[in-house]
Protein backbone atom coordinates (compact mmCIF):
# COMPACT_ATOMS: atom_id res chain seq x y z
CA UNK A 1 0.00 0.00 0.00
CA UNK A 2 2.78 2.53 0.59
CA UNK A 3 4.12 2.15 -2.93
CA UNK A 4 0.67 2.44 -3.86
CA UNK A 5 0.34 5.51 -2.21
CA UNK A 6 3.98 7.06 -3.21
CA UNK A 7 2.15 6.74 -6.40
CA UNK A 8 -0.88 8.65 -6.55
CA UNK A 9 0.58 11.09 -3.95
CA UNK A 10 3.71 11.47 -7.20
CA UNK A 11 1.24 11.83 -9.89
CA UNK A 12 -1.22 14.61 -8.10
CA UNK A 13 -3.97 11.84 -7.16
CA UNK A 14 -6.19 10.19 -4.84
CA UNK A 15 -5.73 6.62 -4.42
CA UNK A 16 -9.19 5.13 -3.32
CA UNK A 17 -8.83 1.34 -1.41
CA UNK A 18 -12.83 0.95 -0.18
CA UNK A 19 -11.92 -2.54 0.78
CA UNK A 20 -9.34 -2.06 3.11
CA UNK A 21 -12.36 0.06 5.26
CA UNK A 22 -12.59 -1.56 8.63
CA UNK A 23 -16.25 -1.41 8.51
CA UNK A 24 -16.22 -3.77 5.18
CA UNK A 25 -13.71 -5.85 6.30
CA UNK A 26 -15.87 -6.96 9.66
CA UNK A 27 -19.04 -6.93 7.64
CA UNK A 28 -16.95 -9.60 5.29
CA UNK A 29 -15.79 -12.01 8.28
CA UNK A 30 -19.24 -12.01 9.87
CA UNK A 31 -20.83 -13.66 6.76
CA UNK A 32 -21.35 -17.19 6.30
CA UNK A 33 -18.62 -19.41 4.17
CA UNK A 34 -21.48 -19.95 1.53
CA UNK A 35 -21.26 -16.27 0.76
CA UNK A 36 -17.85 -15.90 0.39
CA UNK A 37 -17.14 -19.18 -1.51
CA UNK A 38 -18.82 -21.70 -3.90
CA UNK A 39 -17.59 -24.20 -6.25
CA UNK A 40 -13.81 -23.10 -5.23
CA UNK A 41 -14.69 -19.66 -6.74
CA UNK A 42 -14.27 -16.58 -4.10
CA UNK A 43 -16.36 -13.49 -4.19
CA UNK A 44 -19.24 -15.16 -4.46
CA UNK A 45 -21.71 -12.37 -3.23
CA UNK A 46 -20.34 -9.60 -4.83
CA UNK A 47 -20.41 -11.10 -8.05
CA UNK A 48 -23.77 -11.94 -7.48
CA UNK A 49 -24.41 -8.26 -7.04
CA UNK A 50 -22.33 -7.14 -10.20
CA UNK A 51 -24.10 -9.85 -12.40
CA UNK A 52 -27.37 -7.39 -11.44
CA UNK A 53 -25.88 -4.09 -12.72
CA UNK A 54 -23.13 -5.38 -15.49
CA UNK A 55 -23.15 -7.29 -18.51
CA UNK A 56 -21.93 -11.25 -17.56
CA UNK A 57 -18.62 -10.56 -19.74
CA UNK A 58 -17.37 -7.90 -17.53
CA UNK A 59 -18.22 -10.01 -14.01
CA UNK A 60 -16.86 -13.55 -15.40
CA UNK A 61 -14.12 -11.47 -17.04
CA UNK A 62 -10.59 -12.49 -15.34
CA UNK A 63 -8.64 -10.50 -13.45
CA UNK A 64 -6.04 -7.93 -14.85
CA UNK A 65 -3.78 -6.19 -13.50
CA UNK A 66 -2.78 -2.62 -13.91
CA UNK A 67 0.83 -2.10 -14.23
CA UNK A 68 1.96 2.14 -14.21
CA UNK A 69 4.83 2.79 -16.60
CA UNK A 70 6.79 4.10 -12.96
CA UNK A 71 6.86 0.66 -11.86
CA UNK A 72 9.86 -0.31 -13.63
CA UNK A 73 12.08 2.25 -12.66
CA UNK A 74 10.52 2.08 -8.92
CA UNK A 75 11.42 -1.70 -8.48
CA UNK A 76 15.24 -1.26 -10.80
CA UNK A 77 16.63 1.75 -8.07
CA UNK A 78 14.29 0.57 -5.00
CA UNK A 79 14.59 -2.94 -4.90
CA UNK A 80 17.43 -3.85 -7.35
CA UNK A 81 19.34 -1.33 -5.44
CA UNK A 82 20.67 0.36 -8.51
CA UNK A 83 21.08 4.10 -8.35
CA UNK A 84 20.73 5.77 -11.63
Amino acid sequence: MRFNDRISMRSGTELREPFLDHRLFELALRQPRARKISNGQGKVFLRGLAKQMLPETIVEAPSVSCKLPIVSGYRAHYVIGRTT
